[in-house]
């Protein structure tokens, strides 16, 4: 690595870790991101469950698409 990018890449990591240490999580910091992060896993749950019944249902009315062929 050239000298000027591992001045630079210094330069960031610093002013990221001087940032990163300023910040304060507040009290209901945490609850808020499981909170979150639960919503987000339901959704993905629901969604992946709507995909299935698509290509099932998508199999059932054109045969072999569901293995990647295409019918005429």
């Amino acid at each position: 690595m050239a000298q000027p990018d591992r001045e630079l890449g210094e330069l960031l990591r610093r002013s990221l870790r001087a940032t990163a240490e300023s910040m304060a999580v507040g009290e209901d910091g945490l609850d808020k991101i499981w909170t979150r992060l639960a919503a987000a896993r339901q959704s993905a749950a629901a969604g992946h469950g709507q995909i299935a019944a698509t290509r099932q249902a998508r199999a059932a009315l054109v045969p072999g698409e569901h293995r990647g062929i295409r019918a005429p």
